[in-house]
């Protein structure tokens, strides 16, 4: 079973425009960003919108992916041969390249992280007025009785993880921050068990700020809420077991 963003929208959570539209409405109207990352976002938003005649529509994950591509291969030299140009999105990106020479690149990091954070606030804001709650539960139950299920979501929301707890996430039970264990999901389809995984990472991904190892600094995690998700930080050896 894959669901996409479609499903989502039958019960309530808005359409890939009403989102994009929303994210663009509350930075434009927020008092806490500085005009310069202001215009930064107008120029990417702008050239990008420009640059991307079919499809004409530009989406919030268009927008993300492009100040994520310019936040990072911004030193890279504008050569044709450096990029294919048949990938819109990585041409557009190059072609920023002589509009952000005067932005640093703590505005371009700031960009991106309101940006995503505009995201997941944008679809935890509208998970209340989801409905239908009931059905959705219904029907996975009755599937659940006929066929063993391999659920697979690519959605921001978190529907299914919430009204189906039966189901191996291929993360370790307990307390978060939990270990991510890929054994669990083969050990699933081997067994005809049940599984679920939720393959947009930016739900409830994250890497610890705190841990015992050294290596486990790296290791995926899931957490509970999706601001508890924190970034990768500076590894620390001292007072840390290798």
């Amino acid at each position: 079973m894959i669901t996409g963003s479609g499903t989502s929208m039958s019960f309530g959570l808005p359409s890939t425009s009403e989102i994009t539209g929303s994210i663009d409405k509350t930075l434009r109207y927020d008092s806490n960003i500085p005009s310069s990352e202001r215009q930064l976002y107008d120029t990417i938003f702008n050239s990008l919108k420009t640059y991307l005649v079919r499809p004409s529509i530009v989406t919030f994950e268009d927008i993300y992916q492009t100040i994520q591509n310019v936040a990072t291969i911004k030193r890279i030299p504008n050569n044709e041969r450096a990029y294919d140009r048949l990938r819109p999105r990585v041409g557009a990106t190059h072609t920023l390249n002589s509009n952000l020479l005067p932005y640093s690149d703590s505005e371009l990091n700031n960009v991106q992280n309101r940006y995503l954070n505009n995201i997941l606030d944008a679809f935890l804001k509208a998970l209340p007025d989801v409905s239908e709650i009931d059905k959705l539960e219904s029907a996975l139950k009755y599937l659940e009785k006929k066929y063993v299920i391999w659920s697979f979501t690519l959605n921001y929301d978190n529907l299914i993880d919430n009204i189906w707890p039966r189901f191996t996430s291929g993360f370790i039970p307990g307390a978060a921050p939990r270990i991510f264990n890929p054994n669990r999901l083969f050990s699933c389809v081997n067994a005809s068990r049940s599984l679920h995984s939720h393959l947009h990472g930016s739900l409830r991904w994250g890497f610890p700020s705190e841990c015992r190892y050294v290596w486990e600094t790296f290791e995926l995690h899931e957490f509970d809420k999706p601001q508890d998700g924190e970034p990768l930080p500076v590894v620390k050896t001292e007072n840390m077991l290798i």
